[in-house]
């Protein structure tokens, strides 16, 4: 008799979105932020006193930004805070990797 391999439970896209999935690992993430260029140099420094949050350089109205987070949630979160900073008129994210910390 035939069976079926059983797939892995995936979270659903809502699931994902809420932040509320299980991974474990530690998020690293890459957003290209445009904002107002006369706001630009002050994100910048904003961003670079939140915890996680790095900057990479400055150009035209756009600036790299790598994030690290130790879950789904705080990614959101973090991705959140970029999104909320004065001046900023988007975040995109452009790269997402999921390490695996969970060794066991």
């Amino acid at each position: 008799m035939f069976e079926p391999t059983k797939i892995p439970a995936t979270p659903s896209r809502r699931t994902l979105l809420g932040a509320r999935s299980k991974s474990a690992g530690a998020h690293i993430a890459s957003l290209l932020v445009q904002a107002w260029p006369d706001k630009i140099d002050a994100i910048g420094r904003h961003l670079r006193h939140i915890p996680g949050i790095d900057t990479h350089g400055v150009a035209a109205g756009k600036l790299i930004v790598t994030v690290e987070a130790e879950s789904d949630a705080q990614l959101v979160q973090l991705v959140g805070a970029i999104e909320a900073a004065d001046g900023v008129v988007a975040a995109s994210l452009v790269y997402h990797q999921l390490e695996d910390t969970d060794h066991g």
